[in-house]
This record gives C-alpha cells, structure tokens and sequence, in this order.
C-alpha cells in the first residue's frame, strides 16, 4: 500500500485525499481520453458516490487497470 500512498501523493494536487476526474485526467494525460472517459472511471470506482476517488477506491481503480 505504500505505493498506492505515494501515488495519491503525487495525483492529488488539492491535498484533499481525494482523486477528482480532473486530477486523474491530468495524471494520465498521455492517453488523451476524453473527459467522459475519465468520469466514467471514476463513476465506476466511486464507492462512496462522493465524485472523487478515496485511497481505497484508487488502490482498486489501479488494481483493475493493471490486473
């Protein structure tokens, strides 16, 4: 879990503890998706249905991107 620490560590700019749509989208930039893509990611994940990505749900979110 220290990786999934330093991860939102580095995400999350806002230091809310917290991954917004805007966040990831600019995290993962390089694959140039559309803003519904992103939200649609964090739909799915948003465990909680804050809109934002907690450390768990971002720990998960990365668990089933990477496999």
């Amino acid at each position: 879990m220290a990786d999934v620490d330093a991860l939102m560590k580095a995400i999350d700019k806002d230091n809310s503890g917290k991954i917004d749509a805007k966040e990831l989208k600019a995290a993962l930039s390089d694959l140039k998706l559309d803003d519904d893509v992103f939200q649609a990611f964090i739909d799915k994940h948003d465990k909680d249905g804050d809109g934002e990505l907690d450390r768990e749900e971002l720990f998960e979110f990365f668990k089933s991107v990477v496999g």
